[in-house]
């Protein structure tokens, strides 16, 4: 009854994600002008990060954040958005829906024994290599719809992620050296 339960549980999440995304989100607005042929919300959150909910693909949404969508260029947001596009697909709703229900299925309670744990692993590691062969899929369908844009809009995404990174590390090592600083003023004043 357990992996029932769990099963229950991951279509009803599948299925609901895109009105638990809207009511996670206080704040979005519908994207406009863009190729996508599912409806994208922007929504305020400093995170960068883009997700594809629902189960079925013509009820899949795509979530924006606007700390995303703000330090990509416009090449880079198209490409990214054809990749999220890409993932609204049967076959990728598939490949995101079908090994979570499975795992639920096959491993419904904690594993007790080596051989659980084992078999779980086994299990992730093909989950995992499936996972890699469609995210291959997804470049090379959001490639295809760029056309010769796409070299483009890859290297500007790489670029705007390893700026986004740089001004995270600077930030870190502020932060650090502030806290650094405080210490030993508070050390001195002891």
């Amino acid at each position: 009854y357990y992996a029932c339960y769990q099963s229950a549980l991951v279509i009803i999440a599948f299925w609901f994600s895109p009105s638990i995304c809207h009511w996670l989100v206080l704040r979005g607005s519908h994207l406009n002008g863009s190729d996508s042929s599912l409806p994208i919300t922007v929504f305020e959150h400093r995170v960068p990060f883009i997700l594809t909910a629902g189960l079925l693909p013509r009820h899949c949404e795509i979530f924006l954040s606007n700390g995303l969508a703000a330090r990509l260029s416009p090449q880079a947001k198209r490409f990214v958005i054809a990749r999220a596009t890409t993932h609204g697909r049967a076959l990728h709703r598939l490949g995101a829906f079908i090994p979570a229900l499975a795992f639920a299925w096959i491993f419904p309670g904690v594993p007790n024994s080596l051989s659980d744990w084992l078999n779980m692993l086994m299990f992730l590691a093909l989950w995992l290599v499936i996972h890699w062969a469609l995210e291959l899929s997804v470049d090379l369908s959001a490639a295809t719809t760029l056309g010769s844009d796409a070299a483009e809009a890859l290297r500007k995404a790489k670029m705007d992620d390893m700026l986004a990174l740089g001004r995270v590390q600077r930030s870190l090592e502020e932060e650090a050296n502030e806290a650094a600083g405080n210490e030993l003023i508070r050390q001195q004043q002891e």
